[in-house]
């Protein structure tokens, strides 16, 4: 909200200096003074402001979750801290832990509402974000992002859930029974293939997960594996895949463990990839529907 305020006040700024001071002539004086020494100024100040509210949101989400789940639970009373953790009915978030810091994808923000019609608002906005605030902001439809594991990289995005090393099977197994969709960033690291491994058994789980592809670029560096090897353990865990599953693919599977949907949901860009919102609703809606009706074969990649 401040760096929303922050614009505000650039527009009024803007418009008292050619109004009153310089008076209401297009461009002149005003435009020159407002864009070589105030928008300079008001950047300086505006955009703190706004990673503070980033910041600000992330960790009274992440508190937000842990008060309303296990914060006056015990430790050791595993049954009732599953029990809490069940009543969550948002969409889980599995991915290795690379994907936190290291895939970032164009900022859904800079092409919504408020930076359409506050131009100065975008200027303060990141091209870039992570790959789970992307999901989340194109997804909020369908729920609270999730993601287990600790905020000390200070990113933006899933809501945080902070669980033990000796736990985070038991935290794992109860949100993605409630959960209403997961997410699923494959890749070869022991933790994300174990819960691979419980998400292909479990008919159930299989149906409302989706699957996500990296995309070029992204093989063998910074901890994410190659997509051939990555394919080639779905395959070795059951999953059915196509004969060329692409990069950056959002595949669905029906309870037979066949490919119910493919989509293009990360796509290339020039400077960016770009989670194709449309898409992702696209996916999140067939896993909704993956144990509830028929489950329909589809070979030709869907367009976004």
């Amino acid at each position: 909200m401040r760096a929303i305020g922050v614009a505000i006040l650039a527009m009024a700024i803007y418009m008292v200096l050619k109004v009153e001071v310089f008076g209401s002539r297009p461009g002149g004086d005003a435009t020159l003074v407002y864009l070589v020494v105030l928008v300079p100024l008001l950047l300086l100040i505006g955009t703190p402001a706004k990673r503070a509210d980033d910041r600000s949101n992330q960790f009274k989400r992440n508190e937000e979750f842990r008060e309303r789940t296990v914060a006056d639970v015990p430790v050791q009373s595993l049954d009732e801290r599953s029990r809490r953790l069940a009543t969550f009915n948002g969409i889980l978030f599995l991915r290795p832990f690379a994907v936190d810091a290291g895939f970032r994808v164009r900022n859904p923000r800079r092409d919504g509402f408020l930076a359409t019609i506050l131009f100065f608002y975008k200027m303060l906005l990141p091209d870039t974000t992570t790959l789970d605030d992307a999901f989340r902001l194109h997804g909020e439809r369908h729920g609270e992002l999730l993601a287990i594991g600790d905020d000390d990289a200070g990113t933006i995005g899933a809501t945080r859930f902070e669980s033990s090393d000796a736990g985070w099977r038991d935290d794992f197994h109860a949100l993605a029974k409630a959960a209403s969709h997961i997410i699923v960033v494959p890749s070869l690291q022991d933790g994300i293939a174990w819960e691979i491994g419980e998400i292909v058994a479990d008919t159930c789980l299989l149906a409302k997960s989706v699957f996500v592809l990296t995309p070029a670029g992204y093989d063998d560096r910074m901890g994410f594996a190659a997509r051939g090897d990555v394919i080639t353990r779905l395959r070795a865990a059951g999953l059915r895949l196509p004969g060329h599953a692409e990069h950056g693919e959002g595949i669905v599977f029906g309870p037979d463990r066949e490919v119910r949907l493919r989509t293009q949901l990360i796509q290339p860009g020039f400077l960016e990839h770009r989670v194709a919102g449309k898409a992702l609703r696209q996916c999140l809606q067939a896993a909704t529907g993956a144990a509830q009706s028929p489950v329909r074969r589809t070979d030709a990649i869907e367009t976004p």
